[in-house]
């Protein structure tokens, strides 16, 4: 992400690029401390793209902490979402990715997580995270490390039909 002016007002704001062509930008919706501190202000729209290949929704950092801001991308038709973090020093010691596994199985999308170098037990380390489980994650080492997968949208569709069977309808 980066710190972008609009106005006089700073956001924190993930750009999303291709072929040197900007295809949209998201601004950061739910803020910690530090960036209010800073004296950032929050976004208010989300973000859902369509691709050739499917469609993408952003996600920085915090937003995951709430529940209606993962919903309100899922709703419009996020399949995969990328998910910018940056865990700080004072970040609790994390195992694993298990609030970005536990959205991606709940919603039915990949989660692309993209970490901070050296930041593993902080749970800021990248990775790729299907509704079925972690498929690839960075080691947590002291340089970049590029993630390269596959990612199974037939797998996910059958994964969403099976998952929507399972929501009990509250129509009668």
């Amino acid at each position: 992400t980066l710190i972008e002016k609009e106005g006089n007002s700073f956001f924190n704001t993930c750009t999303i690029w291709k072929g040197g062509r900007l295809l949209g930008s998201y601004k950061k919706r739910n803020l910690i401390n530090i960036e209010v501190k800073m004296g950032l202000s929050k976004g208010k729209d989300p973000l859902v793209l369509s691709t050739e290949i499917c469609r993408v929704g952003v996600l920085i950092c915090a937003d995951v902490f709430y529940p209606e801001a993962v919903e309100e991308t899922v709703n419009m038709g996020a399949e995969v979402i990328f998910l910018p973090v940056a865990a700080l020093y004072t970040h609790p010691d994390v195992r694993g990715h298990p609030l970005s596994e536990k959205i991606a199985s709940e919603n039915g999308v990949f989660i692309l997580k993209i970490g901070n170098v050296r930041s593993g037990a902080k749970g800021g380390r990248s990775a790729v995270i299907a509704p079925w489980g972690v498929i690839q994650e960075s080691p947590d080492v002291l340089s970049d490390f590029v993630l390269t997968v596959d990612l199974d949208l037939n797998r996910l569709k059958f994964y969403r039909k099976q998952l929507n069977n399972k929501i009990p309808s509250t129509s009668q």
